[in-house]
């Protein structure tokens, strides 16, 4: 199956589930019904979607992979974690462990791996703590401390005074971990985390139901186990059980969120995300889990959509498309849109600009972030043992990964539509926080004071207006770039120090 668009850890989610079940991140009703729509006899729909973790349940399974993906694979459930025996023996190179667990909110002031609480409130005032509610009623699997596996919980539900836009005070926090399993060391560990929060309104209809299922068929049609689920629901669906489901809503204009979570300390690195003027504060929890904390106002991102005629396009284009067809039509109709990842392959935004008319279809919004899992080839911006930073951006598409050094700067590419669904021109925010000691390391400063400049460039090297912020507090960096337009951009950031008389 061609597959251009996913990253190597969707795929990964692609082994546990059938393609159709790895979900977009924070997707809108709007958004949901302009993707669904199926595009027409000799065309081909595409966007550009988000993609991510954010599941509708945990999950603890085991795969048996062939190594490429065409559909072939087997997999099913392991709740025992690693039996040392059967389908559940993690020794054998053959299975493949992979686990969602969505942390539960803390119940005790001592528990590990859950949501310790959510606070909302207006940019620049004082954030109010919502009250927990309830957990979505979905499955879950219980901790093996003898095996030191943890929990898979279900979405944490909050209620607030303080309204989105659906005129409630409702809203969810799903914090996923990915777990793994290692074979050599032979324990489970998290590997990455995926954080969102957002308002929502529930629906209560008898049609809500997700249904798990244990067989698949391959590109052959024949029968393999393969884990997966189907259910009904409407258009928006951010969590679901039976007989109710949450539809997402935006955020009201002018909040801000803070999110505090108790995460296993292999959490290191940096974090990706969509979020505007983000702050951090880490401290150590326990023997095992640090307590991190993330307050920072939800960002509005244009998407795109457009409709592109087989006897308009050009070879470029129709050779992208089959990229990331998978199973699709190609041209025949029938077909919903193909959606290329939020960050990476920057050329895909190029290729269709002008069919979209260099304006996005709608906008959505979004609180969300999660680990980085590409390793920095600069020690400097690498560590396996803490975390270093967050970047984020309202842009389209971005790179993703931790920005880059190089000659000097600190460097990180960003794309998309130059204009609003309204004519408007779609604005950019880009921020990055990192760790002080991460700035002087890269440039060999003293504990002195640094400056820095922050400068928004095109691939012609012209400099966009945009207003720059840079400020240092309690150990943390932080620079930003905001109200510069759009097409393919990319942020610098250049640090200095003055000299010490």
């Amino acid at each position: 199956m061609k597959n251009g668009r996913f990253l190597p850890w969707v795929l990964a989610l692609s082994l546990v589930f059938p393609l159709a079940a790895v979900a977009p991140a924070q997707a809108s009703q709007d958004w949901d019904q302009i993707i669904s729509e199926r595009a027409p006899v000799g065309s081909e729909a595409v966007s550009v979607d988000e993609y991510g973790g954010f599941e509708k349940f945990s999950t603890r399974e085991v795969a048996v992979f062939d190594g490429a993906w065409t559909g072939d694979y087997e997999s099913w459930n392991c709740e025992s974690g690693n039996t040392g025996r059967g389908d559940c023996d993690l020794s054998r190179p053959e299975h493949s462990f992979s686990a969602n667990a969505i942390l539960p909110f803390c119940e005790t002031v001592a528990q590990e791996n859950c949501v310790e609480g959510l606070e909302i409130g207006p940019v620049g005032g004082t954030l109010e703590p919502a009250r927990f509610i309830r957990h979505v009623n979905s499955r879950t699997y219980p901790e093996l401390k003898s095996q030191g596996l943890m929990a898979g919980g279900a979405t944490s539900l909050f209620e607030s005074s303080v309204l989105h836009a659906g005129g409630q005070g409702t809203y969810a926090a799903t914090v996923v971990a990915q777990v793994g399993y290692d074979r050599i060391r032979k324990v489970f560990r998290t590997e990455s985390l995926n954080v969102a929060v957002y308002g929502y309104t529930e629906d209560k209809n008898p049609s809500h139901e997700i249904k798990f299922f244990t067989t698949g068929k391959t590109k052959d049609g024949k029968t393999r186990r393969q884990l997966g689920f189907a259910g009904g629901a409407t258009p928006g669906c951010k969590w679901i059980e039976t007989g109710a489901c949450g539809v997402e809503r935006p955020f009201a204009p002018g909040i801000e969120v803070k999110l505090t979570m108790r995460v296993p300390d292999t959490i290191t690195g940096w974090f990706r995300g969509r979020l505007k003027t983000p702050q951090i504060e880490i401290t150590q929890f326990s023997s095992k889990n640090t307590r991190v904390s993330v307050q920072a106002q939800p960002v509005e991102v244009a998407r795109m959509y457009s409709v592109v005629k087989e006897a308009e396009a050009t070879q470029k284009q129709k050779d992208a498309i089959w990229a990331n067809c998978g199973s699709c039509t190609m041209f025949k109709g029938g077909g919903r849109s193909l959606p290329f990842s939020h960050w990476g392959n920057f050329n895909y935004i190029e290729l269709f600009r002008k069919n979209a008319k260099d304006t996005a279809a709608t906008t959505t919004t979004h609180w969300s972030f999660s680990t980085i899992d590409n390793a920095s080839g600069n020690p400097c911006l690498a560590s396996k043992s803490r975390l270093l930073g967050i970047v984020t951006t309202n842009a389209t598409m971005y790179n993703g990964i931790v920005p880059a050094f190089r000659r000097g700067q600190l460097n990180y590419e960003v794309s998309g539509m130059h204009y609003l669904p309204d004519g408007t021109l779609s604005l950019g925010t880009y921020d990055l926080v990192m760790r002080s000691d991460v700035a002087r390391c890269l440039y060999g400063f003293s504990n002195a004071p640094l400056n820095a400049r922050v400068s928004v460039v095109n691939n012609k090297g012209e400099r966009s207006t945009a207003t720059t912020v840079v400020g240092e507090k309690n150990g943390w960096l932080r620079l930003a770039a905001y109200g510069f337009t759009f097409s393919k951009k990319t942020i610098k950031v250049k640090l200095n120090q003055k000299p010490r008389r």
